[in-house]
């Protein structure tokens, strides 16, 4: 049987009373590890088209990725946020009676939607 040291914070004093993982001190150029260290060929996948196609603010899956998968489900989650503006100015202009009235309608819209 082996007896070991356990060291407890940075205390120096050996605490053999002391339950911890003991996490050993290895070299890495000691062949009883290098030995497990072997080249490994990088991952070459095929090319393949996109599965979802985004139009405006509709995301869905391709026919092509439908053909070929079959049925796909998918989750959208994590942060999403949109910044949109819309304007709209309408003028309308009234003639009655030789006399020009104008009348003027704007509206603006400035919404910042988040979603977390």
């Amino acid at each position: 049987m082996m007896e070991r040291n356990v060291l407890s914070g940075s205390d120096d004093m050996p605490s053999p009373a002391h339950l911890a993982c003991q996490h050993p001190n290895l070299e890495l150029e000691n062949p009883e590890i290098y030995k497990f260290f072997h080249h490994v060929d990088p991952i070459l996948c095929k090319e393949e088209a996109e599965w979802v196609v985004v139009r405006g603010s509709v995301a869905s899956i391709t026919k092509e990725a439908k053909k070929k998968h079959g049925d796909i489900e998918c989750a959208f989650s994590g942060e999403f946020s949109l910044l949109f503006t819309l304007s709209l100015s309408v003028t309308l202009c009234i003639v009655a009676y030789y006399h020009a009235v104008s009348l003027s309608l704007s509206l603006s819209l400035l919404s910042l939607i988040s979603n977390r």
